[in-house]
């Protein structure tokens, strides 16, 4: 499996496009409700309002999302020097991680998060060089502000983000200034849209419902433990490995994958609104498909292994679908 996404774009294409249909393919038949609870933001809400009496078209959302998310993480791993190879391993790993402890694979509020997230990490992080332009900049908090006016654990994101923004390099007073325009402008857009039509209630329930959502929910049946477990171990040797790879490339390449590892704060606190075991794996997909590719990808001996590792993550997001 690894060799086939070191060297074959044509059966890397077949591999994930058959993964997909394996893990969503039900919810295609079997439409599933649009997830909507109190961390569900307005963008998600106004989302969820034009499209839960379609669950189908929403199926099919879902699925084009994940791939294209897929596809968003493979580019900027390419395009920062993340990955040694332009090969879809990244795209591959998403799609399975995005079904690990999920019930259904439909379209959520942690799916859409992470297209947002995806954004502002593409615009934080230069190519080469350590010094982030103002548009960037501005940029970055706009696509973060996203993410937090779709799902409130998103706000979490924030520590990883400002530790990436002072790891390249911005200190200024104006350049925090336009960060934190970036990050207004939307909140102040949708704030006054909610006032115009006078439902200010939807803002206010966001942020004082969301607050009665903490917890950290325990399956201890033996597979929902087994599952988390095994998913863990495999994060934490993927994630280890990678960082541990990283000396090897330049400065920036270094920092770019510390940031993206850093990602796993806002993935730890997520849990504290989703579930402990079985783990929901999808706030952690960006991490993990980004530790997973530089780990896999960077592996020439005894692949078999890790050919046994894929498939035990395919089985289990296989196992959470079904």
């Amino acid at each position: 499996m690894i060799r086939i996404f070191k060297t074959n774009g044509i059966l890397q294409i077949v591999i994930i496009l058959a993964v997909s249909v394996a893990v969503c393919g039900k919810n295609l038949i079997t439409p599933p409700e649009m997830a909507c609870d109190a961390t569900c933001g307005p963008i998600y809400l106004l989302l969820h309002k034009i499209l839960s009496g379609s669950p189908l078209i929403a199926a099919i959302l879902a699925l084009l999302l994940t791939l294209t998310e897929g596809y968003l993480l493979n580019r900027l791993l390419y395009n920062k020097g993340l990955i040694p190879l332009n090969s879809l391993m990244p795209t591959l790993l998403y799609v399975m991680l995005m079904g690990v402890g999920v019930e259904t694979y439909g379209l959520s509020p942690a799916l859409l998060t992470n297209l947002w997230l995806l954004l502002s990490l593409n615009s934080l992080m230069p190519k080469e060089s350590l010094i982030v332009p103002e548009n960037c900049i501005f940029n970055t908090t706009m696509w973060f502000s996203m993410a937090v006016m779709t799902w409130l654990p998103a706000l979490f994101a924030a520590l990883p983000i400002i530790a990436g923004l002072l790891s390249y390099k911005v200190y200024k007073g104006r350049e925090w200034s336009v960060a934190l325009l970036g990050f207004l402008a939307l909140i102040i857009i949708v704030a006054t849209i909610l006032f115009l039509i006078d439902r200010m209630d939807i803002a206010t329930n966001y942020a004082v419902s969301s607050i009665g959502e903490l917890h950290i929910f325990c399956d201890t049946e033996t597979l929902a433990i087994a599952e988390t477990a095994l998913f863990a171990i495999m994060a934490i040797y993927c994630t280890i490995s990678s960082v541990s790879g990283l000396y090897r490339n330049t400065i920036a390449q270094r920092r770019h994958g510390l940031v993206i590892v850093s990602m796993l704060v806002y993935s730890l606190f997520s849990l504290f609104y989703t579930k402990l075991m079985p783990i929901n794996a999808q706030p952690f997909a960006i991490t993990v498909a980004t530790a997973g590719s530089i780990c896999l990808l960077g592996r020439k001996r005894r692949l078999w292994i890790y050919d046994i590792a894929m498939a035990i993550l395919f089985f289990l997001s296989l196992y959470s679908y079904l």
